[in-house]
């Protein structure tokens, strides 16, 4: 087990995206964390930082014996103030001397920091692995993708991983940097009914041709590959291997030249995870990616945030104790739950500041992320509005209660205002909406007539989570 401390990135008015890994193993004790300063004694092992909020020597990591309840014996890193007197922060907790778990999230003045103890044989990176928009510190990932960038566009790929960490991203993305000719197309292999799969991609006699003849030269992603019948599996493999294939009805063939995608939704750690595919396709899926768990690649949250940051549309800046949350938080979507409560607050953000680029504030999150300190902070935003707009000094006093008695923001009341809540919204007309829509936010706005940030707004008042109706 290997310790190794990832900077993740640095708040403020741009989030700057921090260092590659440090492996704790191999550098000495004590070890010092402090600010990059030429001013800095030399003859200690120390960590410099481009970060003027931190002291010139913040912290420092030093060893200590593991408990005498602990099942392993051996030695245990610490994290200990030192030129800091505010103590050191570690998953939100302030603390003179903390021991360091897997997954911890540190701060040193507005720098983020994940502590990982890594169990592979992968070597460290010294650099991110990129693939158009993908980028990763994660040892094995890493291998993955150099292993993909290396393979010959006619290679045929099986991706795996869970729900949510990425798989369809990595297809289109693969699609885009292949520079393969004609379409990306894309089908869901969960289909109930077989009948209407078999013709979905192969095609019938006087109805659709079939998604391998649409693909072209193109990409074909089949999603949950491991769900065909055997029988298909064995067509679809004799098709790709003889290059043509005749379409149910017909009796002259059609050429496939095409490169296939097949994902499964289980992690390759999984050991009966190939299980679900036949020999034969098996066999031509020879290129492998397995995409882990966004809990796995801690290593990569300040990467997938400053990616998350660059598609938002005018918004580059986040709050430390927005970082704070979004590090700590465990997404039940994974990397896709993580990039869309990162969209929905910035097009928030953006809202307040009437259309120009603002900051994503801890009032910005949904409640399920960010708990009741989003409460709290729509509480004390909403108060600084109402003494602006007051003509007196004395600033009103907000309550924290709704009529029920109920606080503020608790999930487990539907409906529950916050102080900036409209009080036109029709929560089942909403409702209604999401679940025709299946959780879609730009169809549900159309549905309901209104602005995509103002439902987005709804959604957070109301503790509404769009992806329960998927």
């Amino acid at each position: 087990m290997r310790p190794v401390l990832y900077q993740l990135g640095r708040s403020g008015d741009r989030f700057t995206v921090g260092d590659g890994p440090l492996d704790l193993a191999t550098m000495p004790r004590p070890l010092f964390i402090g600010r990059l300063d030429a001013a800095a004694r030399p003859g200690k092992a120390r960590i410099a930082v481009n970060d003027p909020w931190m002291h010139l020597h913040h912290a420092r990591i030093v060893e200590g014996t593991r408990s005498p309840t602990q099942t392993s014996g051996g030695v245990r890193l610490f994290i200990e103030e030192f030129g800091s007197k505010n103590g050191v922060v570690v998953n939100g907790a302030v603390s003179p001397r903390i021991p360091l778990i897997h997954g911890d999230i540190i701060e040193t003045g507005r720098t983020f920091w994940a502590f990982v103890e890594d169990r592979g044989s992968e070597p460290l990176l010294t650099s991110p692995v990129e693939m158009g928009g993908i980028a990763t510190w994660h040892p094995r990932l890493g291998q993955d993708l150099g292993r993909l960038i290396a393979a010959p566009a006619t290679d045929h790929v099986l991706v795996t991983g869970l729900d949510g960490t990425g798989k369809g991203f990595l297809a289109r993305t693969l699609h885009q940097v292949s520079r393969r000719e004609q379409r990306f197309v894309h089908r869901d292999c969960g289909e109930p009914r077989p009948r209407k799969i078999v013709v979905d991609l192969f095609g019938a006699e006087g109805g659709p041709q079939g998604k391998l003849r649409d693909t072209g030269s193109g990409t074909l992603l089949l999603e949950n590959i491991d769900l065909l019948s055997p029988a298909l599996q064995e067509r679809l493999a004799s098709a790709l291997r003889a290059g043509a294939f005749i379409p149910d009805g017909k009796a002259r063939s059609v050429r496939v030249d095409l490169r296939l995608v097949g994902t499964i939704s289980r992690s390759a750690q999984d050991a009966n995870v190939l299980g679900g595919l036949v020999p034969a396709l098996r066999d031509l899926l020879t290129t492998r990616v397995d995409l882990p768990s966004l809990e796995e690649r801690a290593c990569d949250l300040g990467l997938l945030l400053d990616d998350f940051l660059s598609r938002a549309k005018g918004c580059q800046s986040v709050a430390g104790d927005v970082c704070r949350v979004l590090f700590r938080h465990r997404f039940a979507q994974q990397v896709r739950g993580f990039g869309r409560v990162v969209d929905a607050a910035a097009s928030l953000a953006v809202e307040d500041r009437g259309g120009k680029a603002g900051s994503i504030e801890l009032r910005h999150l949904p409640f399920a992320v960010a708990g009741a300190d989003a409460t709290r902070a729509m509480l004390a935003h909403a108060q600084r509005l109402a003494v602006d707009d007051s003509d007196t000094n004395k600033p009103p006093v907000l309550s924290t209660t709704g009529d029920d008695g109920q606080p503020l923001g608790d999930p487990s009341v539907l409906g529950t205002p916050s102080p900036e809540r409209p009080v036109d919204v029709d929560i089942e007309a909403l409702v209604a909406a999401l679940k025709n829509t299946r959780g879609n936010l730009s169809a549900t706005a159309q549905a309901l007539g209104c602005p995509r940030a103002l439902l987005l707004r709804w959604l957070r008042d109301l503790n509404v989570d769009p992806l329960s109706y998927r």
